[in-house]
């Protein structure tokens, strides 16, 4: 169950009275000695401290005058105003129902209304719908969004970083069998339109949904798109809106979420506390509420302590009431405070805050100085100077302020030194591996992935455009293949003029990097195809690309002058075989090879050619290699692939009519790598 505090908690504290100070210095000075030097140490520790001592007097007065005058002056019905207190929220939680709905719809209207996405559905093409409908799903910030196709089965389901679940674990593939879906699926409509707004019970919780028709020109249905949230994620929204915590309940009174301190009352009863009480309704208040005549019930709660006054109404959605909605809001003291003469007690509060501003502006001057050398080191290091270092001459906050600061100069200092190291690098998540002492620079012997790529006939392209157009076809070029590098978690060691050198595997340790430098290639060669559509329209000559991939031992490490110019790159033999590969794809007529070696990891993933022995430059013996095809069917070009259980991969294959033998000269590829 959520659970979540109202906007008002700070609002809603129960107003205890000090308790009552020793009436002097004197009496203070009375107290065992440990005591008395704990005060003082607290005093002279803390701005807290300096600031609240000579006040101590003074608000105890007045906490003791705004009693007597409080008490005095409450008259009333605390039962009349927690009504139209819960009455105005009830409402205000009912009309932010509305407003989720309508943000729903509006998304809704904008998916369905795209170009393209009914034609995609009637294809049953995931990946068109996806590039579509995600950009929209992501702008809405949707928690859930689901496409069903006509004849009821799940075709795409979106889920939202929020959410803070597995995406896996709110997905319910029976969600076409729905009511809401079916209403849909069979054209009804209301007098609202032709789409709906449920709440309803899924195969993994209960979801707040919106679904509408998504329909061609010609008006025929394409299928239907649900957007919607987790009840848990409604109600800690509904609750933050109203200002109350809010408890759903079903039609049996039971308890379906609520934002209620539940949750903290059950760690109390485990930790030997009360046991939790029962907050069910009963079936006559669901009875009264959610019916034809529906009216209110008021109830008081007692959890953790602490008193409220909920009032049970029903949840309306879309003009019908559906559920019961308790709303519920803390009974305090301060409530009471709403009928007490407020010029009495402004006059009151007002006169001893004259008092206070004076003797604040006089300690203040002693907490300004530390501070405003704060603020002026802060202008010098706005303007890159990292060199200035404040002296702690103090052991409270602002004592506590200028420590931090200096570390945090420091922290500064750290990254611009990493930022120099790393120049040539181009991922952060490097850089911050080597702020928290997890990558070796120094030189080690690791086994990684390499992938080399070249441009083929750059003279003859050359050529034929001019300076400028070549510096910007390049540089356009590099663009979409560092992307794919990126998109794989790759290292960009270099470009070796139109070429460009990639690690996999270091310096931080990845899992299957012999598949990620593969599918690294497949997407280059996507990316290739895109940029070739890119030089056809500007009327410029279309690039082709040689790939090559190994894997082994190498030695990676700083390589250069100190002090002049140092890169972070690998040295060794498996480096110089990627090269040869790359090489190599011109004869074999190719645009992706890989060595056995490398074919052996991925062979569960990947389509191949015939195995080819190739004669590699500084090789005595031949070097077997193998032209990549793509992704075996059922698979797609993503990081998800490589994060996906061998168990899935196979099954997706065998799905798909695939090939599980892993492709053509599977056995030969085996006995090499062994």
């Amino acid at each position: 169950m959520a659970e979540s505090l109202p906007a008002t908690e700070a609002d809603d504290q129960i107003l205890a009275l000090p308790a009552p100070a020793p009436s002097g210095l004197a009496r203070l000075r009375r107290l065992p000695r440990r005591v008395y030097d704990l005060i003082q140490k607290i005093v002279a520790g803390t701005i807290a401290g300096k600031i609240i001592a000579p006040y101590i007097l003074i608000l105890f007065i007045l906490a003791m005058v705004a009693v007597f005058v409080v008490s005095r002056l409450v008259s009333g019905s605390l039962d009349e105003q927690f009504t139209n207190k819960l009455l105005d929220r009830g409402k205000a939680t009912n009309e932010a129902v509305v407003k989720v709905e309508g943000e729903q719809l509006q998304a809704l209207r904008l998916m369905a209304n795209t170009n393209g996405v009914a034609e995609a559905m009637i294809a049953k093409d995931v990946e068109q719908v996806r590039t579509f409908v995600y950009p929209l799903q992501v702008n809405a910030r949707l928690d859930l969004c689901d496409l069903i196709t006509t004849d009821g089965k799940m075709l795409l389901a979106l889920r939202g970083d929020e959410l803070g679940l597995d995406p896996e674990s709110v997905i319910d593939v029976n969600l076409g069998k729905s009511a809401i879906v079916q209403k849909v699926l069979s054209g009804s409509t209301d007098d609202l339109g032709d789409k709906f707004t449920e709440l309803f019970a899924v195969d993994w919780g209960t979801a707040f949904y919106t679904a509408a028709p998504v329909k061609t020109e010609d008006g025929k249905l394409a299928g239907v798109i649900v957007a919607g949230t987790t009840l848990e994620r409604l109600l800690d929204r509904l609750s933050r809106e109203a200002q109350a915590s809010l408890t759903v309940y079903d039609r049996n009174g039971k308890v379906v979420a609520t934002s209620l301190p539940i949750a903290e009352a059950v760690l109390a009863y485990q930790n030997g506390g009360p046991e939790p009480p029962n907050i069910d309704v009963d079936a006559a208040v669901v009875a009264q509420v959610v019916s034809d005549k529906p009216s209110l019930v008021s109830r008081p709660l007692t959890i953790v302590g602490r008193t409220y006054r909920e009032l049970t109404g029903a949840l309306v959605i879309r003009g019908v009431p559906t559920s019961p909605l308790g709303i519920a809001v803390r009974v305090t003291a301060i409530e009471t405070a709403l009928f007490a003469s407020r010029d009495q007690l402004t006059m009151l509060f007002g006169g001893m805050m004259v008092v206070v501003l004076f003797m604040g502006v006089w300690l203040a001057n002693l907490i300004v100085t530390p501070l405003r050398a704060l603020v002026n080191a802060n202008k010098v290091v706005q303007k890159g100077d990292l060199s200035v270092t404040l002296p702690i001459i103090s052991k409270d906050e602002t004592g506590l302020l200028t420590e931090t600061f200096n570390e945090m100069v420091e922290g500064l200092r750290d990254r611009e030194k990493l930022k120099s190291m790393f120049s040539a690098y181009v991922s952060q998540e490097v850089a911050e591996a080597v702020m928290r002492g997890e990558v070796r620079l120094g030189g080690e012997k690791r086994h990684v992935t390499v992938m080399m790529t070249d441009v083929r006939s750059f003279t003859t392209i050359s050529e034929g455009v001019t300076p400028e157009q070549l510096v910007e076809m390049f540089n356009r070029y590099f663009e979409y293949m560092i992307d794919s590098i990126f998109e794989f978690e790759g290292i960009l060691d270099k470009f070796i003029g139109d070429g460009i050198m990639i690690e996999f595997n270091a310096p931080l340790f990845q899992e299957r990097h012999e598949l990620r430098g593969v599918l690294t290639g497949l997407r280059m060669r996507e990316m290739l195809a895109k940029f070739n559509e890119d030089q056809a329209e500007l009327g410029l000559p279309p690039f082709a690309i040689g790939m090559g991939v190994h894997c082994g031992d190498a030695i990676m490490g700083n390589i250069g002058a100190d002090g002049k110019k140092v890169e972070y790159t690998a040295l060794g033999d498996t480096v110089n075989v990627s090269a040869r590969l790359e090489s190599a794809t011109k004869e074999i007529g190719t645009d992706l090879c890989i060595s056995a070696d490398v074919y052996s990891y991925v062979r569960d993933y990947i389509d191949v050619g015939p195995r080819v022995g190739l004669a590699l430059k500084g090789k005595t013996v031949p070097v077997y290699a193998y032209t990549v095809l793509g992704v075996k069917p059922g698979l797609t070009i993503g990081i998800d692939l490589v994060r996906m259980s061998i168990e899935e991969v196979r099954q997706l294959v065998y799905a798909a009519g695939g090939d599980l033998d892993s492709g053509e000269g599977a056995l030969e590829a085996g006995a090499a790598a062994g």
